[in-house]
């Protein structure tokens, strides 16, 4: 039962996160769809303001907060159990809304992630993991769809260009949440992250993020003709083909790789907003 094998038995710990790869920085926005194939045991605070557009119908602006952490816990160096989604959120929607809004418990996610694939001389690794996305929270802030969603994923990381200057890391996750029933839509989710670790001191990475969602079946829930990405499946049921492509810039700041802070702002690129104008979110990184 020690963890590791053979001699690694002696200085593996328990639960210690996979640091072969400390050179990597963890993705900022979209943090319950955008995920690190590393295996790491850390807590993540998060908070997210988002606001609404004039133009969504039935919300008429306003704007949405969610407040909340992440979870991650690695047994092995390859196998590891995520809770990505866990806290509260806020829906305030702007004069003359039809709807409520209003404060409730959100969705939880979570699930196993297996990183099957570990090269550490050439800076590449690979996992696969299912999310259970999990409605928990009340009607008036959307938390509510339908029973379940099951949604499997595969993440992968590279570290490339290296030079006096830094280096630049790649992470892309590609996933597709299969609906449990018929009230909640389902989407395919492709997220690209980009970062350069400024003269390979590994403190300081700007970077880019893209995120495209494609719904490809509505939901049969409520006709609001918007749906909420990751914050919320509202089950709409005129979603089935649409999209929503967003662009964010943003920055992490290592103070040492167990203690790390995060920001990214964030902005739609197509016509099709949905129930996103823009986006600020923040993280605080508590690595073991």
């Amino acid at each position: 039962m020690r963890p590791g094998f053979r001699r690694e038995s002696d200085v593996r710990k328990w639960f210690l996160s996979d640091h072969e790869f400390d050179y990597f920085a963890s993705p900022v926005s979209m943090p319950f769809l955008l995920e690190d194939p590393r295996s790491l045991t850390e807590v993540r605070p998060i908070f997210i303001l988002q606001g609404i557009p004039n133009g969504a119908p039935n919300f008429q602006g306003g704007h949405i907060e969610f407040y909340g952490t992440q979870i991650r816990l690695a047994f092995t160096e390859r196998f590891s159990f995520v809770m990505t989604k866990l806290g509260f959120i806020d829906i305030n929607p702007g004069s003359g809304s039809t709807q409520p809004g209003g404060f409730g418990f959100a969705e939880v996610h979570l699930g196993p992630k297996f990183t099957f694939l570990r090269h550490s001389e050439s800076g590449f690794l690979a996992a696969a993991g299912l999310n259970f996305q999990i409605p928990s929270g009340p009607a008036r802030v959307y938390q509510d769809t339908g029973r379940v969603s099951l949604v499997p994923y595969v993440t992968i990381g590279k570290n490339f260009l290296e030079n006096r200057f830094g280096s630049v890391n790649l992470i892309n996750t590609t996933g597709y949440a299969f609906s449990g029933d018929g009230e909640r839509s389902d989407y395919l989710y492709n997220s690209f992250h980009l970062d350069w670790d400024i003269a390979n001191r590994h403190k300081i990475y700007p970077m880019m993020e893209l995120h495209y969602v494609q719904y490809t079946f509505s939901g049969g829930l409520r006709n609001l003709n918007v749906e909420g990405r990751d914050l919320a499946n509202i089950g709409d049921v005129n979603s089935g083909g649409r999209a929503n492509l967003n662009i964010a810039a943003g920055l992490r700041y290592k103070l040492t790789e167990a203690a790390q802070v995060g920001f990214a702002a964030e902005f739609p690129l197509n016509v099709r907003r949905d129930l996103q104008q823009f986006r600020f979110t923040i993280d605080l990184i508590l690595r073991f």
